[in-house]
């Protein structure tokens, strides 16, 4: 379901397609049920679902039920698996999920594997969470929050954690 406008190269892929859109050098969505991301566009709306939103801003968030990483202003952006959040050198980037909303505020983010949602490093507070996790964000009541320099959330429906 994806669809990207104003590119070099845009591709509109099938139910499960691993859209792949991006003025970038590298940039891939990788995952069955990913919804196409569209980098460097005013706005696109890459799925027919109003779970997927890029915009041409510092802040991009991509909502899916297991959600979806995007990376904008870069020269390689990688949107990973199924379970996979990535994050790149954004100033503010956010994984958003129906039920955990994340952001990360820094330069310098990491993107691991599968199961690993490397959420961003050089932050002053990090959460790690757990099997159930939902993305629990600093400043809030509920927060579990570690002051590490490492954030990742290591888990089958863990969201993405700033």
């Amino acid at each position: 379901y994806a669809i990207c406008k104003h590119m070099r190269s845009a591709s509109i892929c099938d139910l499960q397609a691993y859209a792949i859109c991006k003025h970038m050098r590298s940039a891939s969505i990788c995952d069955l049920q990913a919804y196409a991301i569209c980098k460097h566009l005013p706005d696109t709306i890459c799925k027919h679902m109003p779970h997927s939103m890029c915009k041409h801003m510092r802040s991009a968030s991509i909502c899916d039920l297991q959600a979806y990483a995007i990376c904008k202003h870069m020269p390689s952006a990688s949107i990973c698996q199924m379970r996979s959040a990535s994050i790149c050198h954004i100033r503010c980037a956010s994984i958003c999920d129906l039920q955990a909303y994340a952001r990360c505020d820094l330069q310098a983010y990491a993107t691991f594997d599968v199961q690993t949602y490397a959420i961003c490093k050089h932050l002053r507070s990090a959460s790690i969470c757990d099997l159930q996790a939902y993305a629990i964000c600093k400043h809030m009541p509920h927060s579990m929050c570690k002051h590490m320099r490492y954030a990742s959330l290591c888990d089958l429906q863990a969201y993405a954690i700033c």
